[in-house]
């Protein structure tokens, strides 16, 4: 899949994952927060968002055939500074 959009309601956070294309070693990551764009960055090929259980969101698994593995990653996100 090319591009995946994951909506988390309990942050407000809009994630879209893209496929750089171009042969390039690694896939992209744009947040959003209330439509503006708080974040793009690098990830793994093939990456996708899952959903989120606190504190922590999480991909959906990443194959490596080659090296007969599954990955799963998982990361928090900054939240917004209070006001």
């Amino acid at each position: 899949m090319d591009n995946t959009v994951e909506y988390v309601d309990e942050t407000g956070l809009l994630f879209r994952s893209y496929r750089k294309g171009g042969g390039s070693v690694t896939d992209g990551l744009q947040v959003y927060r209330d439509g503006v764009l708080v974040g793009d960055v690098d990830v793994p090929l093939g990456f996708r968002m899952a959903g989120y259980v606190a504190p922590y969101y999480y991909s959906y698994v990443v194959p490596d055939e080659e090296g007969e593995r599954l990955y799963m990653f998982r990361f928090k996100w900054p939240s917004a500074p209070e006001e």
